[in-house]
């Protein structure tokens, strides 16, 4: 996983979409800094809130979750790592409603009653 220090999240998290800049190769970046986000930077945001719950950083996925969905409130994948956000830190209604969200949202088939049973139940 990329290492960012504190003032770096904060940067990354709050930087509106007017303040990208587009580079001559169609590659979007901030300010004077070297890294790079194309354009779905909501996905960026959505898959380092993944990366983070993954190592049991909740409080600071669910905030890149959060910023991810005010940036495009019509991303499924946000809303279904945020569910699993929620369940890990036992919060069943805030996880269904995601759930749910996420299902409304995706072009896909997700089966909300089943993961809410391996979630909320443990089994498999």
């Amino acid at each position: 996983m990329v290492r960012y220090r504190k003032k770096e999240f904060k940067k990354i998290l709050h930087i509106s979409p007017a303040e990208y800049k587009a580079d001559s190769w169609g590659k979007l970046h901030f300010g004077d800094s070297t890294d790079y986000i194309e354009r779905g930077w909501h996905r960026v945001l959505t898959y380092a809130g993944e990366a983070f719950r993954r190592e049991s950083y909740l409080k600071t996925a669910l905030s890149f979750f959060n910023s991810a969905l005010k940036r495009k409130s019509g991303s499924w994948k946000a809303f279904f790592f945020r569910a699993l956000a929620h369940s890990d830190n036992f919060n069943r209604e805030d996880a269904r409603s995601d759930l749910k969200q996420a299902d409304k949202l995706s072009r896909m088939v997700i089966p909300v009653d089943e993961i809410e049973r391996i979630l909320f139940n443990g089994s498999r």
